[in-house]
Parts: C-alpha cells; structure tokens; sequence
C-alpha cells in the first residue's frame, strides 16, 4: 500500500531527528543531502518505514561514494518481534 504525504513527512521529520542525534557517524556529509537524496527514492523510504513499523529503529551508518546511496541498517535496542534469529 503506498505511503500517504503526511506519512512520509512523519518518517522523513523521525529519520531527521534520529540523524541529528548520531550525526557523528557520517562526517562530512550534510544532512539536507541526505534527506534529499531519500525523498528522491520512494522504494528506500518504504523498506525505511518497513523497519521503523516493527520498531526496528532504522539509522545511517554510512554513505557508499560510488553509488552515492546511503547505508542503513535497524539499530534497535533489541531485536524486533519476529525478525530473531
């Protein structure tokens, strides 16, 4: 089911504030690029709010240069219900 605007700006604003907060981890990257670049790829944005629906807290840990993609990986506290291994 595709995403509804007001969804998407609630995902982009929760992703915002967590990459504010661990900023650190992507020196030299600005953070309006990032978002940019995620608002440009709606399937990266779903699998993204795929993650944050079963809690998986999904976070930036890095940035490929020669694709130019961001890296992301869930870093939840514990892992969520049904994704244990």
């Amino acid at each position: 089911m595709p995403m509804k605007a007001q969804e998407w700006d609630n995902l982009l604003g929760l992703l915002k504030g967590r990459f504010e907060k661990n900023w650190n981890r992507l020196e030299g990257h600005a953070r309006e690029t990032l978002l940019a670049r995620l608002e440009k790829r709606p399937p990266a944005l779903t699998s993204l709010a795929s993650m944050e629906a079963s809690a998986g807290e999904p976070e930036v840990f890095g940035f490929d240069q020669t694709c130019g993609q961001c890296l992301f990986c869930g870093c939840s506290a514990k892992s969520p219900a049904g994704r244990r291994s």
